[in-house]
């Protein structure tokens, strides 16, 4: 087995005992803390994200790698990114499945696994 098919396999791993644990609760948007997180979290990328490149995103590109079910794909669309310039990575196929069901409209683009 290669490094990086030994490093997919841990990560596969990972996110098995976190789902066996049940630990996304507090990914839950009804669960308080995991709110504030995401926001805290949104206004330190929104902070460092505008530094870097300003206020006028729509040309620049994105992509999110561990998209997960896409949060931040609209985040960084309301940010000011345009659609056809956000990219999203995810390597477990049962998210990305649910990443493509959940984020309308393409262009937005995702590769898997």
């Amino acid at each position: 087995m290669t490094f990086q098919e030994q490093e997919v396999s841990a990560i596969r791993e990972r996110y098995a005992r976190r789902n066996a644990q049940k630990c996304e609760a507090i990914y839950d948007r009804h669960f308080l803390t995991g709110l504030y997180c995401k926001n805290e979290r949104e206004v330190a990328y929104a902070q460092i994200i505008r530094q870097a490149f300003g206020n006028d995103l729509s040309k620049r590109k994105i992509i999110e790698v561990g998209a997960g079910t896409g949060s931040n794909l609209l985040f960084f669309q309301y940010l000011g990114f345009q659609w056809g310039n956000i990219y999203a990575n995810e390597l477990l196929a049962e998210r990305y499945n649910l990443l493509k069901m959940r984020i309308l409209p393409p262009p937005t683009y995702f590769t898997c696994c």
